[in-house]
C-alpha cells in the first residue's frame, strides 16, 4: 500500500482505485465491528468492488456504451407501447 502512495502520480488509474478500494475495505470493517453487522454481506461487497477495480478502462466504456443502448430501446419501446399514454 505504501508503494501505491509513492506511485499516485506516475501510474495509472489503478493505483487510485487500489486507494480508494483499501479505504472502503478500512470502512466497512470498522463498520462492522462497531455496528455488530453481519460478515457475509460486507464480505460480499468487499469481493465485488475488488472485481469491478480491476476491470479494464475499455470494458467500461462497452459497458456504458452497450448499457446506454439498451435502455434507449427498452423507454422507447415503452412509451410506445404504454397502456397509460394519453391519446
Amino acid at each position: 500500500m505504501r508503494d501505491a502512495f509513492q506511485n499516485i502520480a506516475h501510474d495509472s488509474l489503478e493505483e487510485a482505485l487500489f486507494l480508494v478500494f483499501a479505504l472502503l475495505v478500512t470502512l466497512l470493517s470498522l463498520a462492522t465491528i462497531i455496528r455488530k453487522y453481519s460478515l457475509i454481506p460486507v464480505l460480499g461487497v468487499l469481493f465485488c468492488a475488488y472485481l469491478l477495480i480491476e476491470i479494464p478502462a475499455i470494458a467500461w466504456k462497452w459497458f456504458f456504451a452497450w448499457m446506454a443502448i439498451g435502455l434507449a430501446i427498452y423507454f422507447l419501446y415503452g412509451y410506445r407501447k404504454s397502456r397509460l399514454k394519453a391519446e
